[in-house]
């Protein structure tokens, strides 16, 4: 099974735990040019929820939003899932 175009967050997510993605891909016990590789195209399930699993989140988390939507965190960065995205101000 693979994530059929989807694009994903996966460095932001590390970021927001304090993870570059190589720090990531030690803890994954794997080398970050592995790493690219198997991201290219679409990745497998099984690696999604390995990187999920390594950053202690769910795989909802790492998968980019729909336009209008938005990944919803508190002021202490605990995730609390995907909502609608607050209009702009701009004028």
């Amino acid at each position: 099974m693979l994530y059929l175009g989807m694009k994903f967050r996966i460095k932001a997510v590390a970021a927001n735990k304090g993870l570059t993605l190589e720090e990531l891909c030690q803890k994954m016990d794997m080398t970050y040019p592995n790493y690219n590789k198997q991201m290219k195209g679409n990745p497998k399930v099984g690696l999604i929820q390995k990187i999920a699993d390594a950053l202690g989140c769910s795989v909802i988390e790492l998968i980019e939003p729909e336009e209008g939507f938005t990944h919803l965190y508190d002021t202490d960065k605990e995730y609390h899932g995907v909502g609608l995205k607050p209009p702009s101000n701009t004028k």
